[in-house]
């Protein structure tokens, strides 16, 4: 079991898309990318897995994780950008070590140096825009070769203290560097980068290209079948269980569990490992405690998302539903609106079409699926 865990847990390589990746910022470097997909789909894995070590090639990459403290994401760039300029700064070696400093002294026949203090740089600004920009300049002229930052979850900077101007120094940043300075940003909540990017008012408007994150699919299937095969002497169906995997949500520790369980039992059902894992899944976010935390309104909208897929949120059909649902005589297109405004921002619900909407998950999607009378 514990082989195949190792193998089930193994990194699946996709060099291939992130060299189309940074063929795509080389090619257009005015233009930074945002990889979009739901949590827990495999982002962070593949910049950190695959782009990082394909950008070391042409680029100094620069991993900035804001989920890692997302109630103060502003800090967590900051972080990551003096870590990655002290791990520059300081010299690896005797011979780095030497020529950063003065030299104060020589021994007899000069075989013996007196090194100084190094030379100390300026203090860095306290304001967290400028502070960026100092950060990026000091950065580039240490790595000398272009800078390629990658924020984690950029979203965050949205709600945060202070996010929204540091979007915008960071697009100065961006431009003030185009050359030197490309960015590949990802999120997980389309509407809150929508926000960010597409708003005419927004500091980003129409600065970055947001394209679908590359899912995990088949090929990654048949990895995990394969080890399977190998460790089990069995083999899955691999087209049973690429449709699991759709329906975990392209998740892949999710996967990996299923699999864990269909060995632990020794068996090849994935129909009937799905469903209790699902059910577990479904528990464990705890989508009954923000269930009970809605308004009234907003779990009514949800139901009629998912009894009538696809159709426009303040028709008169979806009017008198909600109407009937909360036991009112009528009720208002603007009160549907806010309703799902806040749907929006808690990710439960992403625009696919103008007024249409579906559920960000699938886990979502048959919860209240579940809760239909």
């Amino acid at each position: 079991m514990t082989d195949l865990l190792e193998a089930l847990r193994k990194h699946y390589p996709r060099p291939e898309e992130a060299q189309a990746l940074l063929n795509r910022l080389t090619d257009d470097p005015a233009t930074p990318r945002v990889l979009y997909a739901p949590r827990r789909t495999g982002k962070t894995d593949f910049v950190k897995e695959d782009l990082m070590p394909a950008a070391r090639k042409a680029f100094f990459p620069i991993y900035a994780d804001l989920w890692f403290a997302r109630s103060e994401p502003v800090q967590a760039l900051l972080y990551a950008l003096e870590k990655a300029l002290d791990g520059l700064t300081r010299p690896r070696s005797r011979s780095g070590k030497i020529a950063r400093t003065p030299v104060k002294g020589l021994s007899v026949l000069g075989s013996g140096i007196t090194l100084g203090d190094e030379p100390a740089d300026a203090e860095l600004p306290s304001a967290p825009g400028l502070r960026i920009a100092e950060l990026l300049e000091r950065l580039h002229a240490r790595a000398e070769k272009p800078l390629l930052l990658i924020i984690d979850e950029f979203q965050t900077l949205h709600d945060a203290t202070a996010g929204l101007d540091t979007a915008a120094a960071l697009r100065a940043c961006l431009q003030a560097m185009r050359g030197r300075l490309f960015c590949v940003m990802t999120g997980s909540s389309r509407d809150k980068m929508s926000l960010m990017f597409d708003s005419i008012k927004a500091s980003m408007h129409g600065f970055a290209k947001i394209e679908a994150f590359p899912m995990l699919g088949g090929g990654y299937v048949h990895a995990l079948a394969d080890a399977y095969s190998q460790l089990a002497g069995v083999r899955l169906d691999e087209e049973v269980l690429l449709d699991a995997f759709r329906e975990l949500d392209s998740r892949p520790k999710d996967l990996q569990e299923l699999i864990r369980r269909l060995a632990a039992a020794r068996s090849t059902d994935i129909a009937g490992a799905l469903g209790g894992l699902r059910e577990e899944l479904d528990q464990s976010e705890d989508l009954q405690v923000l269930w009970v935390a809605m308004k009234e309104i907003d779990r009514a909208v949800l139901k009629f998302v998912a009894h009538h897929p696809g159709a426009g949120l303040t028709s008169r059909q979806a009017l008198r539903y909600y109407a009937h649902e909360l036991g009112v005589d009528a009720l208002s297109a603007s009160s549907v609106a806010n309703a799902v405004d806040r749907l929006r921002q808690d990710a439960w619900l992403m625009e696919v079409s103008n007024n249409r909407y579906r559920f960000e998950t699938e886990r979502q999607r048959r919860f209240v699926a579940a809760r239909l009378e």
